[in-house]
């Protein structure tokens, strides 16, 4: 396992299983990359995977076994959600008005994402 425990692995393996599922999903219609899909798009796709990283986060939170690191690791990523979510709400408004959101806004979103998957090390 890892040394985040068998918790975290089975999470990163259902997220990783999930995405997968999704790009075959994707390659048996019309094999559509990121840069082909549109800015509504994008944000959908963003917001469900923030949705899907805070629903997992606030289950655990609700655990009363947290061990201290498991404890420091969620405040970590209490304050990632926290700078995360306004710019979703940034890049959701651009969408929303039919315009291209900034290429930084996207990649700076995309990697407090990863820090939330990768259990901010």
């Amino acid at each position: 396992m890892t040394k985040y425990g068998p918790r975290r692995f089975i999470a990163a393996a259902g997220i990783l299983l999930t995405l997968a599922a999704a790009l075959a999903g994707c390659a048996s219609f019309n094999a559509k990359t990121w840069n082909d899909f549109t800015p509504k798009d994008k944000a959908t796709f963003l917001n469900g995977m923030y949705s899907q990283e805070y629903e997992a986060y606030m289950a655990d939170a609700k655990r009363p076994d947290l061990t201290e690191q498991e404890r420091v690791v969620m405040r970590a990523k209490k304050k990632v959600f926290f700078q995360v979510h306004p710019l979703l709400e940034l890049y959701s408004q651009y969408a929303d008005k039919g315009q291209i959101p900034p290429g930084g806004l996207e990649t700076q979103i995309f990697r407090l994402l990863a820090e939330v998957k990768g259990a901010i090390r």
